[in-house]
């Protein structure tokens, strides 16, 4: 999915092609709105335009290249999704636990493997305990260098406040 093809969301969509373009990218990305407004979608956008190895002259992913594909099938190597893992029973987990994050951050913990920029997409991050938010934060204040996290809640107020005040808020709209 391209920035263009996202309907309703033309702030949240500036916000983030104007980042691109300036060169000025923050580090980790709070996507706060209410849910089924597309703030998943928008968040892997971002991640295939971060990674594209062909971006367009308006900053979106070019869609044909490898690691855009990669991408979108969620199989590039450096694109890490955090999300509640699925039970023996076919329902979701309650929360996201305390080992994801720690496999996440020794993954983190070496070079990308192919883009030059490692993405972490992390689905509902208000389903972390504080123990598991706390193990998150010293990866969210120091990612390394082309290292971005990219959060997206329905709930941000359920967040620790120092795991929002890490994050520059994207804003989406009914």
């Amino acid at each position: 999915m391209a920035f263009h093809s996202i309907q309703g969301q033309s702030h949240a969509i500036e916000v983030i092609r104007r980042a691109l373009a300036g060169g000025r990218l923050h580090h980790a990305y709070l996507f706060a709105g209410p849910a089924g407004v597309g703030k998943t979608t928008t968040a892997r956008a971002f991640a295939k335009a971060l990674l594209c190895t062909k971006p367009t002259a308006s900053h979106d992913a070019c869609g044909q290249c490898g690691a855009c594909i990669r991408v979108g099938e969620c199989q590039h190597a450096d694109l890490h999704i955090i999300e509640r893992k699925s039970k023996s029973d076919g329902l979701l987990e309650r929360n996201i636990k305390i080992d994801q994050v720690r496999r996440l951050q020794k993954s983190l913990s070496y070079k990308a493997y192919e883009g030059g920029r490692r993405i972490v997409l992390l689905l509902e991050p208000e389903r972390m305990n504080p123990s598991t938010a706390n193990a998150l934060l010293k990866t969210l204040e120091e990612p390394g260098q082309d290292t971005h996290f990219i959060l997206v809640s329905d709930s941000a107020h359920r967040l620790l406040p120092t795991v929002i005040s890490r994050c520059q808020r994207v804003r989406f709209g009914p």
